[in-house]
């Protein structure tokens, strides 16, 4: 009897010092996660710091590619334009080759269908470059047959920079009636009494001098059926009938008309009546980084100057 007490009160004493053991750890383990979930460590604050810098440029750069592919696919409808307006021809329309993507497929394809895809990528490249030569020599062809049937494509003000482009075609808000209304051309902001000059050869077929709607005007017939239009002039140098050359000058910058402030408002017009946006014209006058400036400022200008 004496030995059964003995081995229950061993029991006994084992259960307590298990439970014991086991509680301690418990408290321990509680206790450990406590102390490092309130009390981290420097690494793991700059570590958590640094987690947050990298989500917020990840949300910037995701942002930055959404701008740049919609400013890409800006300018690819501004391509098309320009060569289908200017050149009369198609843009080249190229597929992406990305080099990753075929250095990616040595590990995926067997090499008797590495050897097929490469050709046909290198079938596809070549008609593409076949594609663009033949552009270029429609566009060299043009030209050669006759400098004055190419569109105006000159500045009809000298040394402009993008900072002076101001709103082009479509809907903007008037200066005057605090309304929107559709702007027929583009606003070239330069001081007054600077030189306006013929953005290509051609005659003068219309004069305006007025101090109503868009002031003193100046319309030029240009071959190939393309007429310019120069607006809201100061002095107005040439006459009716008058024939003149590109870069002559046909007048000065001035404020007639409903003008907010000295500038030039610019028109092309195709020869079926239709306006074209006279930024398009002026790529060939300007260095590719200026003439991409010039397009985003004569978007994104919501205020016209007349």
């Amino acid at each position: 009897m004496t030995q059964k007490k003995q081995h229950t009160l061993a029991g006994r004493i084992l259960r307590r010092t298990l439970g014991i053991l086991l509680g301690s750890l418990s408290v321990s383990l509680v206790v450990t996660g406590l102390f490092v979930w309130l009390i981290r460590t420097d690494e793991d604050r700059i570590l958590r710091r640094e987690n947050k810098q990298l989500a917020a440029q990840y949300e910037t750069l995701r942002q930055r590619e959404q701008r740049v592919t919609d400013a890409i696919a800006y300018l690819q409808v501004r391509d098309h334009d320009i060569y289908h307006d200017l050149f009369y021809t198609e843009a080249p329309s190229l597929e992406m080759y990305r080099s990753d993507d075929f250095l990616a497929a040595l590990d995926t394809l067997p090499q008797g269908d590495l050897i097929v895809n490469t050709a046909q990528k290198a079938d596809r490249l070549l008609a593409d470059a076949a594609a663009i030569e033949a552009n270029f020599r429609e566009i060299a062809r043009l030209i050669d047959r006759s400098r004055d049937t190419l569109p105006p494509m000159a500045l009809p003000v000298n040394g402009i920079s993008y900072a002076q482009i101001g709103a082009s075609l479509g809907p903007r808000m008037s200066p005057m009636l605090k309304v929107e209304l559709n702007h027929t051309g583009v606003d070239l902001i330069v001081p007054q009494d600077s030189p306006v000059t013929a953005a290509a050869a051609g005659t003068v077929s219309r004069i305006d001098k007025t101090r109503k709607s868009l002031g003193n005007t100046v319309e030029i017939t240009h071959p190939g059926g393309w007429t310019t239009r120069y607006r809201c002039l100061g002095e107005i140098t040439v006459s009716q009938g008058q024939h003149v050359s590109r870069g002559q000058i046909i007048g000065t910058v001035g404020m007639s008309g409903s003008s907010f402030s000295p500038h030039l408002h610019y028109e092309v017009v195709r020869r079926d009546s239709l306006l074209r946006d006279p930024v398009s014209h002026l790529f060939a006058d300007v260095t590719p980084t200026e003439y991409m400036n010039m397009l985003y400022m004569s978007a994104h200008t919501g205020q016209s100057l007349d």
